[in-house]
């Protein structure tokens, strides 16, 4: 793509992406920390209890000198549903898909270490000799592939009948979690993603 037709792609995100609104908010930093907290446990929260713990958090910023204006948090719960960063439905609110992005953003920003290099490269080694398997025409290279992937198998049993148990360290267990974690956060943003398509095509549900 032409650096004109990038530059078109980015101001239409600029202006139409709520994930991207949200990131520039004037107070964004206070918004992402407030749900990234409030649905920290469970991922459905009823109005009312969200409304208690933001007007909590309002009045202590406020006693701190960091809150300024003297809005409600029911005003800023629905501005924030109005936004698209928040979902209401049967009086519970609900993380929506730009939310999810934008804290995903940040968490990504947050996690460029060396643990998360590795943990990547393992997925991206195992992905290469997948499909090394699978888009090979020659059938004694598969052949060949998998008989390799089968000898790894069979080596990790031997290990473990001969009593030899490998176990992660804790820095990798930290990493296997996190992959995981990062690998449902996608997941779980992609189910926001086709909701909340379906709710702009019928209003009328959301």
């Amino acid at each position: 793509m032409s650096f004109q037709g990038l530059q078109a792609k980015y101001n239409r995100l600029h202006g139409e992406s709520a994930a991207w609104k949200l990131l520039r908010a004037d107070n964004s930093p206070h918004i992402l920390a407030f749900i990234s907290d409030l649905f920290a446990e469970e991922s459905e929260v009823p109005f009312g209890r969200a409304r208690i713990r933001l007007d909590a958090e309002i009045n202590r910023l406020r006693e701190l000198g960091l809150w300024q204006t003297e809005t409600a948090a029911n005003t800023y719960l629905n501005q924030w549903i109005a936004s698209g960063w928040l979902r209401e439905l049967d009086d519970s609110l609900t993380k929506t898909d730009a939310s999810e992005t934008a804290l995903r953003f940040c968490r990504n920003l947050d996690e460029r270490t060396s643990g998360t290099t590795a943990s990547h490269l393992r997925i991206v080694q195992e992905a290469v000799r997948e499909l090394a398997v699978a888009i090979s025409p020659n059938v004694d290279e598969r052949v060949t592939l998998l008989e390799h992937k089968k000898a790894e198998l069979e080596r990790e049993i031997a290990d473990l009948r001969a009593g030899v148990v490998k176990e992660l360290s804790e820095q990798q267990q930290r990493e296997r979690i996190r992959e995981v974690y990062q690998l449902a956060s996608v997941l779980t943003g992609d189910f926001r993603r086709v909701e909340d398509e379906i709710r702009l095509r019928i209003p009328d549900q959301g």
